[in-house]
């Protein structure tokens, strides 16, 4: 016995045969397509020289912090300081020396 499709119907198998194909089509492209990588995010380098400014000696142990991070460099004899790898975009420096703000 043999059932009448429907005008529009597809036969149970020709559907399969469609899930399956586009399964296969996809599978096909993912593993065609270089590796979902993730770009690299963009860092920038932040670096200065602190001294004192009247006299304008540098300052030796001044502490360099991006503020609301943990991020924090302390300057060096020759007053100056590098922070690193930090994400690019606008940043505030908050500098921190014994007695001073």
């Amino acid at each position: 016995m043999t059932r009448g499709l429907q005008s529009g119907a597809a036969a149970p198998h020709a559907r399969w045969r469609l899930v399956v194909g586009l399964a296969l089509g996809v599978l096909a492209a993912l593993t065609i397509v270089p590796g979902y990588a993730v770009a690299p995010r963009a860092t920038a380098t932040i670096a200065g020289t602190v001294v004192e400014a009247v006299t304008n000696v540098p300052l030796a142990s001044v502490q360099a912090c991006i503020v609301g991070t943990t991020q924090c460099a302390t300057s060096a004899a020759n007053g100056q300081y590098t922070l690193g790898g930090i994400a690019a975009g606008s940043r505030s420096v908050r500098l921190t020396h014994s007695g001073h703000t």
